[in-house]
């Protein structure tokens, strides 16, 4: 390879790694992966420019494709990085699962994401008539209610 097209010269990658001696051919392997990575995120960012109607790459265009093909996340100057969150999941659901788990328990069975029965074995007039509230608990009826209130 020559020296003027290479991402890194011997002699720089060789003052980077001062404290050990490497062999020429871990050299050689370095230097082609470097070219590799460099040359890979090049292409991209520059197909990513051209998909936004733009001769100009951008610093954003890197670092997306610095995330799509490596999964490296590096923050733009003057950008924040979007934390992602997890879905919550809401304590109805919970609950369901945990009745679910259960009434299979109890007769030996397990749920399998496979097994195709969802929701068919909980109690399906709680769900039907829309008792569980979004705490998991079992709304009182408008008759219970309405006895709370009377006594």
């Amino acid at each position: 390879m020559e020296e003027k097209n290479q991402v890194i010269s011997k002699n720089e990658l060789q003052r980077l790694a001062d404290d050990i001696q490497l062999e020429e051919e871990v050299v050689e392997f370095l230097q082609e992966h470097a070219e590799t990575f460099v040359e890979s995120v090049t292409d991209f960012a520059c197909t990513l420019a051209k998909h936004r109607n733009s001769n100009k790459l951008e610093s954003c265009d890197i670092q997306l494709a610095l995330e799509q093909l490596w999964g490296m996340r590096v923050p733009c100057i003057g950008q924040t990085v979007p934390t992602l969150r997890k879905p919550s999941v809401l304590p109805a659901h919970t609950y369901r699962l945990q009745v679910i788990d259960s009434e299979q328990y109890s007769k030996g069975e397990r749920r399998t994401p496979s097994s195709g029965r969802g929701l068919g074995k909980i109690k399906k007039a709680d769900l039907k008539a829309n008792k569980l509230n979004r705490k998991g608990e079992v709304k009182p009826t408008k008759k219970e209610a309405d006895s709370d209130q009377v006594t």
